[in-house]
């Protein structure tokens, strides 16, 4: 038999034929997690390859699992040979003389229970179960609304977990698979009279609840499966949910209360949580804790419970998203803008500190955490107008670093790292793992955290897609919701684009990458005025440039001291605030002073060169002369020749020079004390 024939005559089949042969539920062949049939355990086991038939369950069966074939080698514990011979008699191939595989024609996955064994009885299909698992451990039939059976679950519990295995009847025979949807409730019968229905997780729950007298159901194939079940019986009816005490038993409560309130008419629903129940817990483990009581007494305490309890509506897993307002309340409500740091940072909107590589945005950042923190003003010159709870996220640096700065930031402001109300971490989550950020939530809320800083963003997001503002919107996003559910105002420190014009103030579209100018709120932009020059106290001339779209914002030149270790000095953290136009004031002097200084050096030399062609003519010359052999333009030549005159330099001949008719040319000379010069 040739394995590469028969994996190609399974190809896109592998659903039909893992189901058929290796007798496992199609249901749990949709690519999604659910409990393995195998182990048992939760959420672990899934089809990953589906093209190939590919299982993988986590705990027990994560290796050598790479096609179908291996799939049904496991599901079954057989040989390979065998599992081949097992598929290839499904598809309807047989070997001939030359090894190959020959098929009778493709068969779909709609005919997978007609082409699946028949059994005569549901004892014979269960048996056919057991001649491969062994002896099963227990079994629940399911009946139509007749009473007929059309459907049998059967459990083994093995070492590592349970084991569930389906069969039902197709016509007048049975299979090994679950039943067609919608399948019918556990005890279906028994339910179309009752006053009141129960409704638990799982069969053993079913049974326990029968046990003390109550009329109680559930849907077939685990918690996961409610929709596939039909729940029309129900209409209208008085109906009470047991829900096991996990995760799991509450969202299957949720999820059953949203079917049986889609019903028409709606069911009745009322919810009894069991009191003292364990976690994981159902009603078979709060049976077991009460086994000295009266089953009877048991009974009317949960029908008391019930009685009292009032119909049950579960609480939305998020709070609304849209909560639309009237212009009534608009224009009274109090929609006022909350600043914590005058002029600078607005509570509750995605802010952005960015800045090229080493122009200081960390220290900044930390300067403004400790401001936050303690009430001090930011950079000694912004007042904070309401304190808050801080948390540092830094992806570079480490602890060591922080603690450094923290200490010289805390230090100017004089006051103690060890009494910040601030927390750090030294881990930046990915914006786009939902698991991350997610635990970031969490870690907002166990701290109150109010403000909270992302140094630097760009290392919480991969290079994918930078250039596309869609995708770049949808990954930041993700901070924003993040830090809206629990209230807590994000600080982005980001990079500027590196071709930007140096020297000049910052814009918000010099922010690097689509979607970080589209999604600020407001703003703090530094960059270099000048620069920087390594001295022993390592100065910085920067721009800070700050805006929101609330309107606050202003230009301000802001120059920093760190000190260098190792000098007499050491480390420090000076920074001072200065107002743009005071700046640009004593910038437009110094250019007017050096301007001046540097027209009275030319004046100097132009003087000097005029003098220097006079003095090697021993005569008289024109003005004109002069110039020409002076080479220098008209207007810096008048304005040194009139100096050299005003200051007596030079001085016109009483006898000029002849230039024909009687008339004469004005003639000058160097005036004799030449030293004077």
């Amino acid at each position: 038999m040739n394995a590469s024939e028969v994996k190609q005559l399974a190809a896109g089949r592998w659903v039909e034929v893992l189901s058929a042969v290796g007798g496992i539920d199609a249901e749990l062949l949709d690519g999604a997690h659910h409990p393995c049939p195998k182990c048992g355990g939760d959420d672990r086991f899934s089809l990953a390859y589906e093209a190939d038939g590919g299982l993988l369950c986590r705990k027990c069966f994560d290796h050598g699992n790479g096609d179908g074939l291996a799939g049904v080698q496991w599901l079954l514990g057989c040989t390979v040979p065998e599992a081949l011979h097992k598929v290839a008699d499904y598809l309807g191939t047989s070997p001939n003389g030359d090894g190959h595989a020959k098929t009778n024609g493709h068969i779909g996955r709609g005919a997978a229970k007609r082409m699946a064994k028949t059994y005569p009885t549901a004892a014979e299909a269960v048996a056919a179960l057991e001649s491969r698992l062994g002896r099963r451990s227990c079994q629940w039939t399911y009946h139509d609304a007749k009473g007929e059976p059309v459907g049998v679950v059967v459990r083994w519990d093995t070492p590592t977990g349970k084991e569930i295995r389906p069969v039902s009847r197709i016509g007048d025979g049975w299979v090994i698979g679950g039943m067609p949807e919608p399948r019918p409730l556990y005890r279906l019968p028994e339910l179309m009279a009752a006053p009141r229905v129960f409704v638990v997780e799982g069969e053993p729950a079913c049974e326990a609840a029968i046990s003390i007298g109550l009329v109680a159901t559930t849907s077939p194939h685990g918690s996961k499966s409610p929709h596939k079940a039909d729940w029309r019986p129900l209409a209208g009816r008085d109906v009470v949910l047991l829900p096991d005490n996990d995760d799991a038993g509450r969202g299957y409560r949720d999820a059953v209360w949203g079917i049986l309130r889609a019903l028409d008419p709606p069911a009745q629903i009322r919810v009894v949580e069991l009191p003292g129940l364990p976690p994981a817990g159902d009603i078979v483990d709060w049976l077991a804790i009460h086994d000295a009581v009266e089953s009877e007494t048991l009974r009317e305490q949960i029908e008391a419970i019930a009685d009292k309890a009032a119909e049950w509506t579960p609480k939305p897993k998020h709070p609304p998203r849209f909560i639309p307002v009237t212009c009534a309340e608009l224009a009274s409500g109090d929609y006022r803008v909350v600043y914590l740091i005058d002029g600078v940072l607005v509570l509750g909107q995605p802010d952005y500190l960015g800045g090229p590589p080493k122009s200081l945005k960390t220290s900044i950042g930390w300067d403004m955490g400790i401001s936050l923190s303690t009430g001090l003003r930011f950079l000694d010159r912004f007042e904070v107008l309401r304190t808050a709870k801080v948390l540092y996220l830094t992806g570079e640096g480490g602890l060591g670093f922080c603690q450094d700065l923290g200490h010289r930031v805390c230090a100017a402001k004089g006051c103690r790292l060890a009494d910040l109300d601030m927390v750090v971490c030294d881990r930046l989550p990915r914006l786009d793992n939902f698991e991350e950020m997610a635990e970031i939530g969490e870690l907002l809320t166990k701290h109150s955290i109010e403000v909270a800083f992302f140094d630097p963003v760009y290392l919480g997001m991969s290079g994918a897609d930078a250039g596309n503002v869609m995708a770049m919107g949808e990954r930041l996003a993700a901070v924003n919701r993040v830090c809206q559910e629990v209230g807590t105002t994000p600080v982005l420190l980001h990079h500027l684009k590196r071709n930007r014009e140096l020297y000049v103030p910052a814009e918000l579209t010099d922010l690097a990458w689509s979607g970080f100018a589209e999604h600020a709120g407001q703003w703090q932009l530094v960059s270099r005025r000048a620069r920087y020059v390594p001295t022993q106290f390592a100065r910085h001339e920067l721009w800070l440039s700050i805006g929101g779209r609330n309107g606050h914002g202003g230009l301000y030149g802001l120059d920093v001291e760190e000190g260098v270790t190792g000098s007499d000095t050491g480390r420090y953290w000076f920074a001072k605030v200065i107002d743009a136009d005071d700046l640009q004031r004593d910038e437009r002097a110094a250019v007017e002073s050096q301007r001046t200084s540097r027209a009275a050096e030319q004046l100097d030399a132009d003087r000097r060169a005029i003098v220097a062609v006079m003095a090697k003519h021993d005569g008289l010359e024109t003005k004109t002369q002069i110039r020409s052999r002076a080479a220098i333009g008209h207007d810096r030549f008048d304005r040194a020749w009139q100096s050299l005159v005003d200051d007596g330099a030079c001085v016109e001949s009483d006898q000029g020079i002849p230039k024909g008719k009687g008339q004469h040319y004005r003639g000058w000379v160097l005036f004799k004390d030449e030293g004077q010069l």
